[in-house]
């Protein structure tokens, strides 16, 4: 074990295990199943979405580099971004002699992955394939030569080849969201951390170091359903920020709790089936004639650095609300409403998110 790893305890209240929510209210969730690859037509979103850094050699010796240093001459570095298209456009066989060296990109090879292309040409212009792949180069030339280009598509091509030779099987998540007990799903979790610091994951956020802005004591809070809460920094700003807003919730509904979610509820996006696993889900229970309304809402905290990167987990998460349905096999009278709201950034997606949450105020019921 490493000398820095701690062990935290998410550990649900004793008081919300004798509310009757705990023991009786449902949550839903998808799954996910095998899909026909005659309707991939398209990369995994999750490698489009990257931009893959490339840095190339200067081809300096070190008798160049003494001499810069007694010239006082410095050698600037320059970052080239591009797409894989846009390379091609310039000049299509570098990424065509690139491609060759590939035996995952043997046309056959890659029409068994992708069998609605009718060419590599198609391939490599469309944006739903290698078209929009963003690349970054670092190299000392402004404008890279070929040579660097080839390069950089050789060495972000032969990435992309090793995932796309790792593909076994494709899926695409259920629209259906079937429903579980909640005490079935959420329990309380022992976890193992390394390296905690900062106001980062395994801190809890009621820690003396914590940043005031952050800080907050969630042991004697109803609304949040463990003892703590000890993400990253963005988790316990929304936190933080849903301390706030709760008194207003309440004013409409008789229940609202907020659970951490552990890897204990996974969904899968419906095109794709990607694994995602939404890091809170908010709960909210009011009455109606003859039972309950409830909503059973996904939000997800994202780093600055991670919104574009993970925007696919976004769109997924709006898509649910308009798709996602949920199905009883527990009969009652209530009523389930099953959403995602957008990202949660204090920076970036602050109005996003309010627009959604205010919604919860003056939605038709």
């Amino acid at each position: 074990m490493p000398d820095n790893q701690i062990t935290i305890q998410y550990t649900l209240k004793d008081s919300f295990k004798e509310d009757d929510f705990y023991k009786n209210a449902l949550v839903f969730r998808n799954n996910r199943k095998e899909k026909s690859r005659i309707d991939i037509k398209e990369l995994l979103p999750s490698i489009r979405s990257k931009e893959y850094p490339f840095v190339a050699h200067t081809g300096k010796t070190v008798i160049d580099t003494m001499m810069s240093t007694i010239s006082d001459v410095k050698i600037k570095t320059h970052f080239y971004r591009t797409t894989i298209k846009n390379i091609a456009d310039q000049n299509y066989s570098i990424i065509h002699r690139a491609l060759r060296r590939i035996d995952t990109f043997k046309f056959y090879t890659i029409q068994s992955y992708f069998p609605n292309i009718s060419s590599i040409r198609d391939f490599i212009m469309d944006d739903s394939y290698l078209g929009s792949i963003k690349i970054v180069i670092e190299s000392n030339e402004e404008i890279p030569t070929a040579q660097i280009l080839y390069e950089a598509c050789f060495y972000v091509l032969s990435k992309i080849g090793n995932e796309i030779s790792s593909i076994k099987t494709d899926y695409e998540g259920t629209y259906e969201f079937k429903d579980a007990k909640f005490y079935e799903v959420f329990q309380s979790k022992t976890l193992y951390i390394t390296d905690p610091h900062g106001d980062g994951i395994g801190i809890s956020q009621n820690a003396h170091a914590v940043s005031p802005d952050l800080k907050i004591d969630l042991s004697d809070k109803e609304w949040f359903v463990f003892n703590d809460n000890y993400g990253t920094s963005e988790e316990k700003a929304f936190v933080k920020h849903f301390s706030i807003i709760v008194s207003d919730l309440k004013k409409e509904y008789e229940k609202v709790y907020l659970v951490r979610n552990e890897r204990q509820l996974v969904l899968y996006s419906f095109d794709k089936g990607e694994r995602f696993e939404p890091d809170y889900v908010l709960f909210l229970r009011k009455k109606h004639s003859s039972g309950y309304i409830q909503y059973q809402i996904f939000v997800e905290p994202k780093g600055e650095h991670l919104i574009e990167k993970d925007k696919w987990k976004e769109d997924f998460l709006l898509q649910i609300e308009k798709e996602g349905i949920p199905q009883k096999t527990f009969v009652d009278d209530d009523a389930y409403h099953v959403w995602g709201f957008p990202f949660f950034n204090k920076t970036k997606r602050m109005k996003e998110y309010t627009l959604a949450l205010e919604r919860l105020s003056y939605e038709k019921r």
